[in-house]
């Protein structure tokens, strides 16, 4: 769906200018994702957001959430891609990278899959947390990097890892932990993988409690 037109606009802190759209994952209802989305339309930026399935409902809301929140030339486009599905995956950033009137893109990939539970509760769900969470992350941000080889040099995808210093400190949230170490890994990997450190630029953003997610 694509959403675009005059809209209200929010005051609010400006958000770095970016020459790209903000492409961004993980943006259910009431998630960090989505706060980051409200916040980008009320800067009248370009906003691509992905959600697992593109039902009904969520048509509705990203639609109710462009008419409240964004301002004039701001666009709202929303794809279905599952973050644990390669065929997904691939394709999403396909489509992205024909675009040529993109570059410069930045990306945040927060889709990840909550969940609560103890060591001594691993099963198929743990395993399923790990795909999205840290394998869908990393194919997403090299099937980006792979695409835009091909780009004129210094076009770049900008990659905002979601970090956190909740390392298995607090307990109880099943691989919460072990997913934001494994992410911390990748920033590691810019500098030690040609494509990713030619293709990409890497910051990671440590976010604590965020009143009102539960996360």
């Amino acid at each position: 769906d694509h959403l675009t037109g005059d809209a209200v606009h929010l005051p609010g802190r400006s958000l770095p200018s970016s020459h790209g759209p903000v492409i961004c994952t993980g943006t259910g209802p009431n998630s960090i994702g989505e706060a980051m989305v409200r916040a980008l339309l009320a800067q009248g930026r370009h906003v691509i957001t992905c959600v697992s399935t593109l039902t009904d409902p969520r048509r509705r809301r990203f639609r109710r959430i462009y008419q409240e929140h964004a301002r004039a030339g701001a666009i709202l486009e929303v794809a279905p891609v599952r973050q644990g599905a390669r065929d997904d995956v691939h394709a999403f950033a396909t489509w992205i990278a024909g675009r040529e009137e993109i570059s410069q893109p930045v990306l945040l990939p927060f889709g990840a899959i909550g969940m609560n539970g103890l060591l001594q509760d691993v099963d198929e769900q743990y395993l399923r947390a790990l795909l999205v969470n840290v394998i869908g992350v990393e194919m997403l941000i090299g099937a980006f990097a792979q695409r835009w080889a091909s780009r004129p040099t210094g076009d770049r995808i900008h990659v905002v890892l979601p970090l956190s210093p909740n390392l298995g400190h607090m307990g109880g949230d099943g691989v919460y932990g072990e997913t934001k170490a494994a992410l911390q890994v990748l920033l590691a990997k810019w500098r030690s993988e040609p494509l990713l450190h030619a293709r990409t630029s890497m910051i990671g953003a440590h976010i604590g409690w965020v009143r009102g997610t539960g996360l």
